[in-house]
């Protein structure tokens, strides 16, 4: 796993919509995928890595060329918090590192 920052993997989501002419969500059959893992620190409750790591889609609003939204929908690795707005807690959990998802995945 390489370690990239959060723009590196919303860019890298970014241009695969781009690259795929990806104008609407939910019509991208082969999306791409990321992991953005919040700081432990955010939190004065102990969670685990898996807890605090999020799997990003290519196919949200935030990522598409033309759409008027900007949400990031995102679940954590262990399942316990499913499909939050990652974009409403942006300014408040710190972001650690991130990366990007192998297609197998």
């Amino acid at each position: 796993m390489k370690k990239i920052t959060w723009t590196q993997m919303t860019d890298a989501l970014w241009k695969h919509n781009e690259d795929n002419n990806i104008t609407c969500k939910g019509t991208d059959k082969n999306s791409i995928y990321g992991v953005v893992v919040y700081k432990a620190s955010n939190w004065k409750e102990e969670y685990s890595l898996e807890s605090r790591s999020y799997k990003v889609s290519s196919d949200n609003k935030a990522f598409i060329p033309g759409q008027l939204g900007s949400s990031i929908f995102a679940s954590n690795l262990d399942g316990t918090d499913n499909y939050i707005r990652l974009d409403w807690y942006r300014g408040e959990w710190e972001v650690d590192y991130c990366y990007m998802l192998d297609e197998e995945e």
